[in-house]
């Protein structure tokens, strides 16, 4: 508590330019080829990048959160498959299909067993970690960054995507349809 520092915990990034994850769900969506891992009904705390610039500016010299701890993500927690079928609306495509959970959970930790180049590609992407993602919540408490500095997360779920996917499409020379 006696270092110069503030904390501040990003939930899911997205916007334009966040390819961790991101790239691969528009792609397939607008390809028609997305499932979702059983209901995605977790709960995800998104945070629009220009929301962490925000954040970021506000406690840039600000004596007050110095040695403090803040979440900073959306004003709203959502399911993921609100997520997703955002995603499919912007794209004007229909939202993932779901695969049951459970033989695609135990199929990830096989597949975690066999080396990338043996794999299909579309496979590699299958680990455990990220079929918990489905399943499991990650929803965080903002008010005391909104107490300490005022923080106030001023994107919504639909404009964040719709900026989000316009600028892929436009950076990938993707058409909508």
């Amino acid at each position: 508590d006696q270092l110069p520092v503030t904390i501040l915990r990003l939930g899911q990034l997205y916007g334009p330019s966040m390819a961790y994850g991101w790239t691969n769900v528009i792609i397939m969506i607008a390809a028609g080829k997305m499932k979702s891992i059983g209901r995605a009904d977790a709960l995800i705390h998104l945070t629009y990048i220009d929301d962490v610039v925000s954040a970021v500016k506000k406690n840039i010299g600000n004596e007050k959160c110095r040695g403090e701890i803040f979440n900073i993500c959306g004003e709203q927690v959502y399911k993921l498959y609100e997520v997703f079928d955002a995603f499919a609306a912007t794209l004007n495509k229909p939202g993932p299909k779901p695969v049951p959970y459970l033989p695609v959970y135990m199929l990830s930790h096989i597949l975690r067993l066999i080396p990338d180049f043996a794999k299909p590609k579309s496979l590699r992407l299958l680990t455990p970690h990220r079929v918990k993602f489905f399943r499991n919540n990650s929803a965080y408490d903002i008010s005391k960054a909104k107490t300490y500095f005022g923080y106030n997360p001023l994107t919504n779920l639909r404009e964040g995507v719709e900026k989000m996917v316009e600028w892929y499409l436009s950076e990938y020379n993707l058409g909508k349809d």
